[in-house]
């Protein structure tokens, strides 16, 4: 994206640069799912971390995502034994939503479109 605004946060650890780049990578995956012309207008608000301080075994790493883009709003959260697991989990979750808006947004454009030429086609008889 253009000009996207990507803010990151790391919650009860040390955010590193790799990891830093794990998220910008699957961050600008999720582009092609968002409109042209909205894609200025995207901040991704990305907290990724561990649950608690003292925890060190089970599902301890988390990963929340929240998309806006022209008035509408995704989130998702994973929790994993892994970060980068979370991470991708919540990134799937997040491509999902979007593919799901899309698809019913353009379902409703084109029901919309058949009725207009249904009327049309009225109105010639």
């Amino acid at each position: 994206m253009k000009n996207k605004t990507l803010n990151i946060k790391a919650t009860h650890f040390d955010l590193n640069d790799e990891i830093r780049d794990y998220v910008e990578t699957r961050i600008n995956y999720l582009d092609k799912f968002i409109d042209a012309t909205d894609q200025d207008q995207a901040i991704f608000n990305v907290e990724v971390g561990k649950t608690t301080a003292i925890q060190h075994t089970g599902e301890i790493f988390r990963a929340e995502m929240n998309l806006t883009v022209h008035g509408n709003s995704y989130r998702t959260e994973s929790t994993r034994d892994n970060l980068i697991t979370a991470i991708d989990q919540a990134t799937h979750e997040l491509e999902h939503q979007l593919v799901h808006h899309k698809t019913k947004r353009n379902t409703l454009f084109k029901r919309g479109a058949k009725q207009i030429k249904k009327f049309l086609r009225l109105g010639d008889e």
